[in-house]
């Protein structure tokens, strides 16, 4: 494995890391409340137009919006993880390209720098 794989790797690491970070921060929510609106809208389509209101076979109008809501939940966290690994990654084989084979990066102070 080249160092400019490795780097890649550990970025894409550190992405998904911080894409799950942010799906707790923003995505738990979102994705509880747009899967539960279309588990209304779909309870509604398959049970009548008032199904919500009257709470009509109250147990499969629960069941679906509910499955829905988790359904929601576990698409944010797919898309958070994914794209923050892949984000990750894509900056990490930028970063690679600009370290060349077996050198590491160095300061002005380094040891090989120095004439003294």
């Amino acid at each position: 494995m080249t160092t400019g794989q490795k780097i890649a790797r550990k970025c894409g690491l550190i992405g998904a890391g911080i894409g799950g970070t942010l799906y707790l921060i923003f995505g738990l929510m979102q994705g509880a409340v747009l899967g539960g609106t279309a588990g209304i809208v779909l309870a509604n389509w398959v049970f009548g137009e008032r199904t919500i209101e009257i709470m009509g076979n109250e147990l499969m109008t629960r069941v679906i919006v509910g499955g829905a809501m988790l359904t929601g939940v576990v698409v944010s966290l797919i898309m958070f993880l994914v794209g923050g690994s892949a984000l990750g990654y894509a900056c990490g084989r930028l970063l690679g390209l600009a370290v060349k084979e077996g050198e590491a990066f160095e300061g002005e102070g380094s040891a090989k720098g120095s004439k003294a």
